[in-house]
């Protein structure tokens, strides 16, 4: 597996030889400066991918044949009850990945997500938009203060964590090992929060079967409860499954 650590055992030798080429008029300049860019792009590309494990383990792929839901950014105070009524009605289980803020703002959601069986894990507590260069006590800081929202609002201790906009780092590494937190990524993605319809959502999650086990979504827009009826209408059609995520990777504790 490609990752931040491998890659500089491997790069940082070539990178001071070729520096010292440079130095000393042994080369040009121009194989230093490709490879420097060579590096920062993989490092952007890491960054960006969790899947990849770059910095990081994410745990991204569930019980094969099936389908776990989670959702990001929530609860919204309109979109994720109607949503939870749903899930109710159909009898599935899903895991709400939630913002601080928004449990502060909307605590009897989130209880009601753990009495009907859901798992609910931390988003941070504010979704910063610079979530990738915070510095590791200001990551910490952000999962602690998210994990004790969620423990105000419905008395669960969770150690369930998905990094803001699926980034990570070499600080986000270090708070992770510091909280304790187990990361939870996702191997299929819909891309609910752009202007698709719920027919172009459905073809990026499923071919004859899921091309995935794990779908993320957001319970902050609209379209959510549409989205989720129909995953779970063609799962159901196809005889796919529907787990909750921690049953998914069997990581319950």
């Amino acid at each position: 597996m490609l990752t931040h650590r491998n890659l500089l055992f491997v790069l940082l030798p070539i990178h001071a030889v070729l520096l010292a080429a440079g130095l000393f008029g042994w080369l040009a300049w121009w194989p230093f400066i490709l490879l420097l860019v060579a590096h920062l792009a993989l490092i952007t590309w890491g960054s960006l991918d969790l899947g990849l494990g770059f910095f990081l383990e994410a745990h991204r792929i569930g019980k094969p044949g099936t389908l776990a839901l989670t959702y990001d950014d929530g609860p919204h105070p309109e979109h994720t009850p109607a949503l939870l009524d749903l899930l109710k009605k159909e009898g599935v289980q899903a895991a709400f990945f939630c913002i601080g803020r928004q449990v502060e703002a909307h605590p009897g959601i989130v209880d009601r997500m753990v009495r009907e069986g859901h798992l609910v894990g931390t988003h941070s507590q504010d979704h910063p938009m610079a979530w990738g260069f915070l510095p590791a006590k200001q990551v910490v800081e952000q999962i602690l203060r998210g994990r004790a929202s969620i423990e105000a609002a419905c008395g669960m201790h969770t150690s369930y964590f998905r990094p803001p906009f699926g980034v990570t780092s070499p600080n986000v590494a270090r708070a992770v090992k510091t909280t304790g937190v187990q990361v939870i990524g996702w191997d299929v993605r819909p891309f609910d929060t752009t202007f698709r319809t719920p027919e172009k959502r459905l073809a990026w999650i499923f071919s004859e079967k899921p091309k995935g086990t794990i779908v993320v979504l957001h319970d902050t827009i609209g379209p959510v409860v549409e989205t989720t009826k129909a995953i779970i209408d063609r799962c159901r059609a196809q005889h796919v499954p529907l787990l909750r995520v921690d049953r998914s990777l069997n990581m319950i504790t």
